[in-house]
C-alpha cells in the first residue's frame, strides 16, 4: 500500500519490474474507482492526491515452482515524478506438495496426422499422498493417467499425452491444467509444443556429390509419419546426365530409401540443379530435390 503524505499531489509514471512470475498485477486506486492492469516495464500516469492511497495487487503464479520454498522474497520498485521512488518488499512461503517433469513437454517436428506422442511425470514431494485422475479427450488431444508408484511408496504418476488425429501444419502449443484431490494445492500444469509437418518427409532435404574426394553416392530417406501411413510410390524425374538410380527400396513401407550415384569424372565447375520424385502422396504428390555436384578443386562440404 503506497500514501501520498505529502502537501502535493505525486504522479506514478513506473512500477516494475516485478521481479517475480506474477500472473496479474493490478494498482487500484483508493477513492478513484479506477483499477490499473500493470504491465512489466511500460509506462503510466497515475496521480495520487495529498492523503490519497493505492494498492498494489498482484498474484504469484507458483505453478512453475518445482519443490517448496520456505521465504521466497522479492521487492518492486515504484517511480514517481519529481519524488524519489519507493520500493515495496514482499515474502511468502510456497508449499509445492508435487514436481510436474517437464513442464514444458517438447514434441520437435512432428507429421500432421502421426498421433505423436509424450509423457509427462508428476511426483510428489515428502510424504503427500493424492489421487490424480486424468482420462480426457480436449479437442482431439486425448490424455490419461497411471499410477506408477507402488503402494507405500512416494506418489509418481505418469500422465501420456496424445495429440489429435489431425494437426494444422506449423508450431503448435497447447496448455494443459488438472486438479488433484489434494485440498488447497496449485493445479497440474504443463503445455505440450512442436511443430506440424507434412506427413511425408525427406532426409536430407538436399544431396551432394564431391568425386574427386570418392564421395559419388548420395542417399535419401523418405518416411511416412502418419498413423498406418505408407510410401507407396518413388518415381524420380529429371535427373540429369551423370547422375542415375543406384537402388530403391521396391516395396511400399513407412520407410523406404533411394540411393543416386555420380558416374562421371568431376566436373570442370560446380554444377547444381534439381530433380523430381513423384510420391502419389495427396499432401505432398512432387517432391523437388536440389543436388550439387563439387568440381576437383573445391573447398566446398
Amino acid at each position: 500500500k503506497v500514501s501520498n503524505q505529502a502537501s502535493e499531489t505525486l504522479t506514478i509514471v513506473l512500477i516494475g519490474p516485478l521481479g517475480c512470475q506474477c500472473a496479474d498485477a493490478t494498482l487500484v486506486v483508493g477513492g478513484s474507482g479506477r483499477n490499473l492492469n500493470v504491465r512489466d516495464g511500460l509506462p503510466i500516469s497515475v496521480p495520487l492526491a495529498p492523503g490519497a492511497t493505492a494498492e498494489l495487487h498482484f498474484i504469484l503464479d507458483t505453478a512453475r515452482y518445482r519443490e517448496p520454498v520456505s521465504r521466497k522474497v522479492g521487492s518492486i520498485p515504484i517511480l514517481f515524478e519529481n519524488a524519489p521512488p519507493l520500493l515495496l518488499e514482499w515474502a511468502v512461503d510456497i508449499w509445492t506438495p508435487f514436481m510436474i517433469e517437464p513442464w514444458g513437454l517438447e514434441l520437435g517436428e512432428v507429421g500432421v496426422r502421426e498421433r505423436a506422442q509424450g509423457r509427462v511425470l508428476v511426483q510428489a514431494h515428502d510424504d503427500e499422498k493424492f489421487g490424480l485422475h486424468v482420462d480426457s479427450k480436449i479437442e482431439g488431444w486425448i490424455l490419461k493417467s497411471t499410477r506408477l508408484s507402488a503402494p507405500g511408496d512416494p506418489m509418481l504418476y505418469e500422465i501420456h499425452v496424445t495429440t489429435p488425429a489431425e494437426l494444422p501444419e506449423g508450431g503448435f502449443s497447447r496448455e494443459f491444467m488438472f486438479l488433484t484431490d489434494l485440498a488447497g494445492a496449485p493445479p497440474v500444469r504443463f503445455t505440450v509444443s512442436g511443430i506440424a509437418r507434412p506427413d511425408l518427409s525427406v532426409s536430407p532435404t538436399r544431396i551432394l556429390f564431391d568425386p574427386a574426394r570418392g564421395q559419388n553416392v548420395a542417399s535419401l530417406t523418405f518416411a511416412h509419419r502418419a498413423e498406418g501411413g505408407l510410401v507407396k510410390l518413388l518415381e524420380v524425374e529429371d535427373l540429369p546426365e551423370g547422375i542415375s538410380v543406384e537402388s530403391l527400396d521396391a516395396e511400399p513401407a513407412a520407410r523406404r530409401s533411394l540411393s543416386l550415384r555420380w558416374k562421371g569424372a568431376p566436373p570442370a565447375e560446380t554444377i547444381r540443379g534439381k530433380f523430381k520424385i513423384r510420391t502419389g502422396d495427396a499432401e505432398r504428390p512432387v517432391i523437388e530435390v536440389p543436388w550439387t555436384v563439387l568440381h576437383a578443386g573445391s573447398t566446398d562440404s
